[in-house]
């Protein structure tokens, strides 16, 4: 059983999220700072699902914190987007070459890029619909 921690603003979606990846043990984290907090107290984690636009800290800052304090574990990042991505966003996943995957997303794309990231196989975007 892997370890996956979700970080979604949405309790629908993170709910989702949780139910589609049952066979791994899921941690969900409503903001970033709550994520920093999970991952303090135990940073191994397989991979991590993140929203981009959230309240107060964005995907994009979780990231930054994530590479500062746990080097590493933000090349095991995924980050999910409900839309349309300013040129900031754009500029950040071109940056980091991490993937994006767009809601809604079905489970079956949801535990194909989980797997990939586990596995070391995913980089770029992937269409959620998959």
């Amino acid at each position: 059983m892997r370890r996956v921690l979700v970080i979604e603003d949405d309790a629908f979606v993170a709910r989702a999220f949780t139910s589609y990846l049952g066979e791994h043990e899921v941690s969900v984290a409503t903001g970033g700072q709550q994520a920093l907090d999970l991952l303090a107290a135990n940073p191994r984690f397989d991979a991590i699902i993140c929203d981009l636009a959230m309240p107060g800290m964005d995907g994009m800052m979780v990231h930054e914190a994530v590479a500062a304090t746990f080097p590493g574990l933000e090349r095991r990042m995924v980050f999910c987007s409900g839309g349309a991505q300013s040129a900031r966003t754009r500029d950040f996943l071109a940056r980091t070459q991490l993937p994006l995957v767009e809601k809604p997303l079905s489970g079956a794309a949801l535990r194909a890029v989980v797997h990939g990231v586990i596995n070391g196989v995913i980089h770029g975007a992937i269409n959620g619909n998959g």
